[in-house]
């Protein structure tokens, strides 16, 4: 099979397998000083096979008879004209584009039922689950490494005060505060456990079936008398167990304020259990049973009053 020369001003395209006539006289015109592109590897116009090595050895030829040359979009000139350049990037140019388009008909095909509501709910379902990450963090981050990080956002030269400081108002020392440590402290405890009530809350709404909801919709109820007759009453066994465990976490809350004011400023952060650590710290055991005795009936006692008040009415 012979190949075949296209002129293109001064520049030469050599294309059909770069062999007989096409390729001497390809040779013959670079030595006279022809710009030459051997277009070879895609394959024969006439349905040849491609031939790399052919077209390569074709290149190496004219350029070691000191013509320019270049192959398939690659060059080999430490001189190359601007006829190669464009050349090499139309080429270039042409595989990118197909690749383009069969990457195009694919993912249409793949996608072409996709809407944009199911766009929205796979957003919506990303944007739930990070939510729900950075709410319940808190809960599984290490106390100690939590507490250093507030004593500093929380001192005299910290965040919260240069925060404040920023929009023109002068903060306080608030754990050396008799008045603002204890809210400092309820602050923390409030953002340590919110995860814990929000999975328990979740785990409750999600076990509502859709079915009232959509009787109640069906009798004219709005989302006012939806939540206030349906979703309340079947959270309450929920509300309840909320109630009750954080009720007797923060009843014997110890981490928090041991951990950034010891029960300081003057005792204004000293919760039972702190209370009786101290005791029984200094030898006071007597102080330290009565106070853990006095814990206990307290947390019995509010039990039962939440469990009276919260528990589900047939």
């Amino acid at each position: 099979m012979s190949g075949e020369l296209r002129f293109d001003g001064d520049v030469v395209i050599v294309t059909g397998g770069a062999r007989g006539i096409g390729r001497s006289q390809a040779i013959e015109l670079a030595r006279r000083g022809a710009r030459v592109v051997v277009n070879d590897l895609g394959g024969s116009p006439r349905g040849g096979g491609s031939d790399p090595t052919m077209a390569r050895a074709v290149v190496d030829e004219i350029v070691s008879a000191g013509g320019e040359a270049v192959a398939s979009g690659a060059s080999v000139s430490s001189d190359d004209g601007p006829a190669q350049i464009v050349a090499a990037a139309m080429d270039t140019w042409g595989r990118i584009d197909g690749l383009i388009h069969n990457a195009a008909i694919v993912l249409d095909d793949h996608f072409e039922d996709v809407t944009d509501d199911d766009l929205d709910n796979v957003l919506a379902v990303n944007l739930r689950g990070t939510f729900r990450t950075v709410f319940f963090a808190p809960v599984v981050t290490n106390v100690v490494a939590v507490a250093m990080i507030w004593q500093y956002a929380f001192n005299a030269n910290g965040t919260v005060n240069k925060v404040l400081g920023a929009v023109g108002f002068a903060g306080p020392n608030w754990l050396d505060d008799t008045h603002l440590a204890m809210p400092v402290v309820i602050l923390l405890g409030v953002w340590r456990n919110f995860g814990i009530a929000m999975v328990l809350f979740l785990a409750g709404l999600q076990a509502i079936p859709q079915d009232v909801y959509e009787a109640a919709s069906l009798d004219g109820a709005g989302r006012w008398r939806q939540l206030r007759h349906i979703t309340l009453p079947l959270l309450m066994p929920t509300t309840l167990m909320v109630s009750v465990l954080l009720t007797v976490f923060y009843l014997q809350v110890f981490d928090e304020p041991y951990l950034l004011t010891n029960g300081g400023p003057l005792g204004s952060t000293e919760s039972v259990a702190l209370y009786t650590y101290h005791q029984f710290g200094v030898g006071e055991f007597g102080m330290s049973s009565a106070a853990s005795f006095v814990m206990l009936l307290l947390v019995t006692l509010v039990s039962i009053v939440q469990f009276r008040m919260l528990r589900p009415r047939a």
